[in-house]
């Protein structure tokens, strides 16, 4: 199947609870707010995501730096949600060093509805590809 039969192939029932996230969200009918939102929950969860990532895998920041190639400053940087300058290619050395992937897409409004709800520590760690396999 093609990443993009994936999404065509979505149940309705989901598309339906995505857009009742969605109607919940009354603050996002001024475009400006919603936009300002979605800003905020990339630069902010992505920083979020990161360090709950490093923690999990009992990594300090100087551990992780040596694994991206850059300093324990550098990584304090990039978990500081009001950095707001990560790069796709910074990511992809980060999804490397977690042996995990990275999904970057456009996407609608309800989806970011969706994901605002689900912001636990456990649903913002990514396993690594051997603990999917080994099923831990």
């Amino acid at each position: 199947m093609f990443y993009s039969d994936y999404f065509t192939k979505v149940d309705a029932t989901v598309v339906r609870d995505h857009l009742d996230d969605l109607r919940e969200k009354t603050s996002w009918i001024d475009r400006e707010y919603r936009e300002a939102y979605a800003v905020a929950a990339v630069e902010q969860g992505i920083a979020w995501q990161i360090r709950i990532n490093r923690e999990r895998r009992g990594l300090r920041q100087s551990d992780l730096a040596k694994k991206i190639g850059t300093n324990q400053a550098g990584v304090s940087r990039i978990e500081d949600p009001e950095y707001g300058r990560h790069s796709i290619p910074q990511l992809l050395k980060l999804a490397q060093a977690f042996d995990c992937a990275l999904i970057v897409k456009l996407a609608p409004y309800s989806c970011l509805a969706r994901e605002s709800n689900s912001l636990s520590a456990d649903e913002l760690y990514a396993a690594s590809f051997d603990e999917e396999i080994q099923g831990e």
